[in-house]
């Protein structure tokens, strides 16, 4: 459970509080969800299925919440060597395609945040998530691989 609203209160000279709402709700990072209406932490927002911090945004363990980290994405990516993300290829697939134009066109569209290329393939995919999404929410689906994983940066 965590605290959703604000973490202090005071009286103030009429009698009333400061704080009007909080509640306790369960962590949502990780869990599934039909909409981004299920995702509970500041942020959040449902992609394939799964509740994830936004692409502004870290899972804080001590809060329990998503935090923003960042004010905006940009148009370039940390490399990954060798690994993939299992399952959030959800934005496309190319064949027959070269690194730089699979890097440009993710950088063209702001749903791509990150993308898989197989060098030898010639083979790019396209992904709603950063690596950091993942690492916050399912982890376990980092996978060590033949092609690297490229992640959007931001500022």
């Amino acid at each position: 459970m965590f605290l959703k609203g604000d973490t202090r209160i005071n009286c103030l000279l009429n009698g009333d509080w400061t704080i009007l709402e909080a509640t306790c709700v369960v962590s949502t990072i990780g869990s599934t969800c039909n909409s981004s209406i299920d995702c509970k932490e500041t942020g959040a927002e449902c992609l394939v299925g799964k509740c994830f911090c936004g692409r502004l945004y870290r899972y804080d363990a001590n809060t329990k919440d998503c935090v923003k980290v960042c004010s905006a994405t940009k148009d370039t990516f940390t490399v990954y060597e060798k690994t993939r993300i299992g399952a959030y290829n959800d934005l496309g697939r190319v064949k027959e395609i070269t690194i730089t134009e699979c890097r440009e066109q993710c950088a063209g569209n702001d749903d791509c945040l990150s993308f898989e290329y197989y060098e030898e393939e010639g083979i790019c995919n396209w992904s709603s998530v950063t690596m950091e999404m993942i690492e916050d929410a399912f982890p376990e689906i980092i996978k060590p691989d033949p092609k690297d994983l490229y992640s959007r940066d931001c500022s």
